[in-house]
This record gives structure tokens, C-alpha cells and sequence, in this order.
């Protein structure tokens, strides 16, 4: 049971240098103009709470509930959000501020694409000048295409400004594109509409997705190990080396998407509509295809070792012959026998020859 403390408790344990609130019940409390940053508030209650001129900077909030908080002004900055659980009302909010940084995105690239079409004509211009430009005072620049002479100063220094401004835009995208993913682990993502979002190496272990709309979602790369993805909609979506180990995938429509290289390790596909997905190249073991609709999907180099194959819908002995094994998994009888007739060494012990294949994780499941 959680433990319930009083707004004016709270503050008082927090001004003596208490910082640990772990579990707590605000509940049907009023909490206005508070400092609360650096606090532990994980698994906290905080329905029927008013929450106004709060700081939560850098506070961590993972598991905690406000999904009947009244949010009037609060500060999230660089909390730790993982599992907590907001009103639909934040949601939408949140729906709004994607939104938001998709069209920045857009901005942000017309003005990458502008700059970078400013520093190849200052490159050009660059190589036309000669040196009493750059050591005598007074000398005028002919700007090429246009031909219109200006004092060469004026040209020079703003142009040292544009290629640092260039420079420090491109590491800035650089960081924040590659370096640091976004980290939705333990996120509450259900029911919500995420088309054509950029996911792309993101931390989504333990994320709850059911019933998302995650069309043409960029999701290379993301780590999606043990998540709940029960009804969502993955057509025509990216998920070339996605790890989805362990996660739930019953009655997905993964139409057209593409999983090459991607990781299932004990994944449940249950029922799932899997037509014309891309597995190339995919590690599948012991998954679960029990009711999948298979219809042009392609598996072409992919190892399937231990997986449940039987039930499977519209699967087809040519779509298996180009996989690199099927070691140990379930088959219905009639597909089992023509592949032992004619292509036996699918079915056998797979003898890896690269080393990407000899790590301890893959040896585990092949001596399974």
C-alpha cells in the first residue's frame, strides 16, 4: 500500500534534505510553487492532484501515475519519465509537440540544404581570389555569377561565419541524430497515432504500443526487447536491425514492413499479419508463427532455428528453400517432408563459418 503524505509533510522533508519519495500517495492534494528537483517520486500516486509552478528538473518520475492530475504548469526538464503514465489530455499535448518537431525537422533540413548551397558558392568564390585580397586593405572581390564587386572584407569575415555556422549545425544534428536516442523504455504509447515518426535506434525495452498506429515509422535499430505491441498497425514500416526479443506481437499487421537483420528471440507473432514482410537476414528463434499470415513474405538468408512454424498461413516450401537454416523448428507435416526431400541440409545443425554467428548468445539457441 502506498504511503500517504500531505503537501505540507512533503515540503518540510524535502527543505531537512530528504529526496527520497519513493511510493508516495499525494492524492487529493494541492501542490503549488515547489521546488522539487533531484527527488525520487518512482511509483508515486499523484491522481486527483493539483499540480502548479512545480520543478521536476532532473527528479526521477519512472512508474508514476498522473493520469488524473490536473498539469497547469510544471517543469519535466531532463526527468526521468520511464513507465509514468499521463491524462489524455497530456497525451494530445504530446501528439502536438511531435507534430511540432516534425515540421521543425522539415525547417531545420530547407535551412541545412540552404547553407550548405551558400558554402559551396563562398567555396567558389574562394578559389577565384587572388592574394591581394587577403593581405592588402581596400581591394574589391568580383562575386562570380552575379559580378558584382564588394569591398573584400565584407566578404570574407561573413564567410568565416557561415562555414563555423554550417559546421557547428552539422555536428549538433550529428549529436543528437546518432549519439543520443531517444529513450522511451517503459513508455505508455498506446492507441496513440505515430505515423511516420522517427524512432530510429531508440530505446523502446518494455514499451507499451498495443493498438498504436505506427505506419511508416523509422524504428532501425531500436531496441524494442520485451515490449507490448499487442494490435498495433507496423505497414510498410523500417525495422532493419530492431531487436524485438521477447516482445508481444499477437495480432500485429506488419504489412510490407521491412525486418531485415532484425532479432526475434522468443518473440510471439500470434495471429499476426506478416504479408510481403522483408526477414532477410533476420535471427528468428524460437518465435512463434502459430496463425501467421506468411503470403510473399521473404526469408532469404535468415535463421530460423527452433521456431513454431506450424499453423502458419500461405507458407510455401520456395519461400523456406532460401533461408540459411530452419534447425529444430516446428513444421506442418507436408512442408516438412518436401524440404527434407529436397533441401535436407536446411533442417540439419547449422555449421556457422562467420564469426557473427559463434557469439555465446546465437550457440545458446542453437544447442537448443
Amino acid at each position: 500500500m502506498l504511503e500517504r503524505v500531505k503537501t505540507l509533510v512533503l515540503k518540510e522533508r524535502y527543505q531537512k534534505g530528504d529526496r527520497d519519495f519513493l511510493g508516495i500517495s499525494l492524492e487529493g492534494e494541492e501542490l503549488t510553487n515547489t521546488d522539487l528537483v533531484g527527488a525520487n517520486f518512482n511509483g508515486a500516486n499523484f491522481n486527483g492532484i493539483k499540480l502548479d509552478k512545480v520543478n521536476f528538473q532532473n527528479t526521477s518520475l519512472r512508474e508514476a501515475d498522473f493520469t488524473e492530475t490536473k498539469i497547469i504548469e510544471v517543469d519535466f526538464g531532463a526527468a526521468d519519465l520511464s513507465g509514468a503514465r499521463f491524462p489524455n489530455s497530456f497525451n494530445e499535448r504530446f501528439n502536438y509537440t511531435m507534430n511540432l518537431i516534425k515540421e521543425v525537422s522539415k525547417n531545420l533540413r530547407k535551412i541545412c540544404f540552404s547553407l550548405i548551397i551558400i558554402s559551396l558558392y563562398i567555396a567558389f568564390t574562394l578559389s577565384h581570389i587572388e592574394d591581394q585580397h587577403l593581405f592588402i586593405k581596400h581591394t574589391q572581390i568580383e562575386l562570380p555569377i552575379v559580378n558584382v564587386k564588394i569591398p573584400s572584407l565584407c566578404f570574407l569575415y561573413p564567410a568565416q561565419l557561415v562555414i563555423l555556422a554550417i559546421l557547428g549545425t552539422l555536428i549538433h544534428i550529428g549529436i543528437k541524430g546518432n549519439w543520443f536516442p531517444l529513450d522511451l523504455e517503459k513508455a505508455h504509447l498506446e492507441e496513440m497515432d505515430l505515423k511516420k515518426y522517427n524512432f530510429r535506434g531508440a530505446n523502446l525495452n518494455d514499451a507499451n504500443l498495443e493498438k498504436a498506429m505506427l505506419c511508416w515509422v523509422d524504428f532501425r535499430g531500436a531496441k524494442m526487447e520485451r515490449s507490448k505491441c499487442s494490435g498495433a498497425i507496423f505497414s510498410c514500416s523500417q525495422l532493419n536491425g530492431a531487436f524485438l526479443n521477447f516482445a508481444k506481437l499477437m495480432k500485429t499487421t506488419f504489412l510490407s514492413a521491412k525486418l531485415r537483420d532484425a532479432y526475434l528471440i522468443k518473440t510471439d507473432l500470434t495471429d499476426a499479419n506478416l504479408i510481403n514482410v522483408d526477414f532477410s537476414g533476420a535471427k528468428i528463434y524460437l518465435t512463434n508463427f502459430s496463425g501467421v499470415d506468411l503470403r510473399a513474405a521473404k526469408f532469404d538468408g535468415a535463421s530460423l532455428i527452433s521456431a513454431n512454424l506450424k499453423g502458419a498461413k500461405n507458407l510455401t516450401v520456395e519461400q523456406l528453400a532460401k533461408a540459411e537454416t530452419l534447425y529444430g523448428s516446428q513444421l506442418e507435416q507436408d512442408l516438412f517432408e518436401q524440404l527434407r526431400e529436397r533441401y535436407p541440409y536446411l533442417l540439419e545443425k547449422p555449421r556457422y563459418k562467420d564469426k557473427d554467428h559463434k557469439s555465446d548468445e546465437k550457440k545458446l539457441y542453437i544447442e537448443q
